[in-house]
């Protein structure tokens, strides 16, 4: 997917660069970066089957080893499963039982429309990791790995969930979708002003732009990603206490073998701030809150 959208990327800026001695390359370059986008969805779905078999391939990967290798499978498995979860049919299960109705009841005191709750097989991987999916209500989706509902008791399945419930009730995918679209935007406008100026290099110039929207596209998702981590935090511990969130995130990392004490760059490529600094964040909350 990513090289779709560098070779993307590349087509534009050749087109501005190639377009950049007519009267009127502004509105050629936009019409190329629109047609770069498309090409980047198009590639998008199209590599889904691709992305269904790597998907499949790490799951099945028995990782004896612990520390980062298994991090890092455990973050691709995670992460590829949860997007394409609904699209490419990712073996899952409903969630069943008394789990499930507290769960529901949860989401309902919550204010959260989800349509269901649903498990994913990761005993294998020993990955221990939830997820919220989707935007509308009706197609909404809380996601469990079996591994967490074997290794952690109710209360704290409840803190997990509760984190999750906390992106869908303050609409996270939507502000990050909204945050890397406005720097799109205003990167494209910049690579079409630059390019319509009227110095014979306007086309060169707009190209170091281009080569910039990776960038763009990736950095504002760490920033943004870090601060609604931090957000449904809060709300989590609204719900369940900070001091029980806190219990559940550290045995989390533990059964994850998360790396507790990370710094800024690596909280921004993984969109997550440190383990360290979430738990410290939520028992100085709970020390600030009195006793109900």
């Amino acid at each position: 997917m990513l090289g779709c959208y560098f070779l993307g990327f590349f087509i534009v800026g050749a087109a501005v660069v190639a377009g950049a001695g007519r009267d009127d390359r502004a509105a050629w370059a936009v019409a190329i970066g629109a047609a770069g986008f498309a090409g980047l969805i198009a590639g998008m779905v199209l590599s889904s089957r691709a992305i269904r078999r790597a998907v499949i391939a790490v799951r099945n990967t028995k990782l004896r080893s612990s520390g980062r290798r298994r991090q890092a499978a455990a973050g691709v498995a995670v992460r590829l499963s949860w997007g394409f979860f609904v699209v490419i049919g990712i073996s899952s299960k409903p969630l069943t039982g008394s789990d499930r109705d507290r769960l529901v009841r949860q989401a309902e005191s919550a204010g959260v429309k989800v349509r269901g709750f649903r498990i994913l097989d990761t005993r294998g991987q020993k990955i221990a990791n939830a997820a919220q999916m989707g935007t509308i209500p009706g197609f909404r989706y809380v996601l469990l790995t079996d591994y967490s509902l074997d290794n952690l008791p109710p209360q704290q399945v409840d803190a997990v969930v509760a984190h999750e419930l906390g992106h869908a009730r303050r609409h996270h995918i939507l502000i990050k979708l909204g945050a890397v679209l406005i720097v799109w935007a205003v990167l494209e406008g910049l690579a079409a002003a630059v390019s319509s100026s009227g110095h014979g290099f306007g086309g060169v110039l707009a190209v170091p732009i281009f080569i910039a929207i990776p960038v763009g596209m990736w950095l504002p998702q760490g920033l943004v990603g870090v601060r609604l981590e931090e957000a449904a935090d809060d709300h989590a511990a609204a719900l369940v206490g900070a001091d029980e969130l806190a219990a559940a995130l550290e045995l989390v990392g533990d059964l994850n073998d998360t790396k507790r004490n990370t710094g800024r760059g690596w909280a921004l490529i993984t969109q997550h701030p440190g383990l360290d600094a979430r738990l410290r964040r939520l028992r100085d909350s709970a020390e600030k809150t009195p006793a109900a």
